[in-house]
């Protein structure tokens, strides 16, 4: 792949491998020289949907935002193909996701989380009243 272009937002972004260009709406605004990662950030509401953004991060770190979207394994996608043409890596802020895009526990992962730490308090005071009878 020599050259790329992400429609975003009304935005067109276009890196172009041959001369190392990354361009926003026909204007250089950064080299591939000036990336330091690939990143994906996901944002979690409180209706239970996550969000995730992609942007570029330069070494400035300054972001380029090029997508968003709350399709988990259509911005890897995106992000894998960006870092294989720069050349850097994607990392990962925010929620942690399965490698499909999947939360590790679920939707109620909370809810889960809470019931394992009381149930665990039980076996604590279980085992500390049985030891003070002994």
């Amino acid at each position: 792949m020599r050259h790329v272009r992400v429609l975003a937002s009304g935005e067109t972004f276009t890196l172009t491998r041959d001369t190392g260009l990354i361009e926003r709406n026909d204007v250089r605004i950064a080299h591939f020289s000036d990336v330091e990662r690939v990143q994906i950030r996901t944002i979690h509401d409180s209706e239970g949907s996550d969000e995730h953004r992609l942007s570029i991060v330069l070494k400035s770190e300054e972001k380029l935002r090029i997508d968003q979207s709350t399709n988990a394994q259509d911005i890897a996608a995106v992000a894998e193909d960006l870092a294989d043409m720069l050349g850097v890596e994607v990392t990962r802020k925010g929620r942690v996701q399965g490698i499909d895009g999947s939360r590790p526990l679920g939707r109620f992962g909370n809810v889960v989380f809470v019931l394992l730490l009381i149930l665990g308090f039980f076996v604590v005071l279980i085992l500390v009243a049985s030891y003070l009878l002994a």
